[in-house]
């Protein structure tokens, strides 16, 4: 995988919450908040690319343990 790779995990829903991530080259970018808001979003510089993909796959992980499922797109 290259470093400048985007990965995005798709919008996740649970109890009237949502949560999505990306990783783009080194940077993770995690977007979460209400349904029915505009919500929030926080950004993290990690040392490689793929850490920054460990780490998203282990916070997709414990949201999943959580309740939240994968919804289509423009939900």
């Amino acid at each position: 995988m290259k470093q400048d790779d985007v990965i995005e995990t798709g919008r996740y829903e649970h109890d009237g919450e949502f949560w999505s991530g990306q990783v783009k080259g080194r940077f993770l970018t995690i977007y979460s908040g209400t349904i029915g808001t505009r919500g929030y979003h926080a950004s993290r510089e990690f040392r490689s690319h793929e850490a920054a993909k460990q780490f998203l796959e282990q916070q997709l992980a414990a949201k999943i343990a959580k309740g939240f499922a994968q919804v289509e797109d423009g939900h």
